[in-house]
């Protein structure tokens, strides 16, 4: 999976083995950009892939106040 950060273009890149694995792979890369830019975490932007649909992260982006863009897959 790939994280990108529109604003600075800076790009990250974890190799998972399950679909599962998104949740704590997301929590882990939120910790470490927030500690190492010092902003928060706004918006995540998915392309509607499934991984980002779950109570979990419902109940994550709503506790850590962080919007969710569904976009249409393949499309800039």
């Amino acid at each position: 999976m790939s994280f990108i950060d529109d604003a600075k273009r800076k790009i990250w890149v974890y190799c998972i083995s399950k679909t599962y694995d998104v949740f704590d792979t997301f929590q882990k890369w939120k910790v470490l950009v927030e500690n190492y830019t010092g902003t928060k975490v706004k918006c995540l932007k998915s392309d509607n892939g499934g991984e980002y649909y779950s109570k979990d992260f419902d109940n994550y982006f709503s506790f850590n106040r962080i919007r969710s863009i569904k976009v249409i897959p393949i499309t800039p």
